[in-house]
């Protein structure tokens, strides 16, 4: 997996939230979410919807990694599952392709915050 610089760079949403893309390349993807005030829930936590986006962005970039690195994929649906709440720092999702077909992609995500796990998530892509 390579280091980049760009990839990303054009979406409004990922600079709104402060994600942080690390790395990217042969299918898979790194992407960094600090939490912040705006990024809280009522109970104090990271929203589960920051949470969300920031899996569907990692698993995207993923996606687009196998092709020239540009937007090649949309998300069909996604499934994840929220396993412990976020308080404070950041967390880390790591992205995977499992399965690159001609019309769609299977891509699952693991959160974590050190070593333990946030969220896991599964979704479909279609390639476009």
């Amino acid at each position: 997996m390579s280091t980049t610089d760009n990839v990303g760079a054009s979406s409004a949403f990922s600079r709104l939230l402060g994600l942080e893309i690390l790395q990217v390349g042969g299918g898979e993807a790194r992407v960094r979410l600090t939490l912040t005030d705006a990024l809280r829930n009522l109970h104090g936590k990271l929203h589960g919807g920051a949470l969300f986006s920031l899996i569907d962005t990692a698993m995207g970039q993923a996606s687009h990694s196998l092709g020239d690195g540009g937007p090649s994929s949309v998300t069909l649906e996604c499934k994840i599952n929220y396993i412990r709440p976020v308080s404070e720092g950041s967390v880390l999702c790591h992205a995977k392709v499992l399965h690159a077909g001609r019309r769609t992609q299977v891509v699952e995500a693991e959160v974590l915050q050190g070593d333990k796990l946030v969220a896991k998530a599964q979704g479909t892509f279609a390639c476009v």
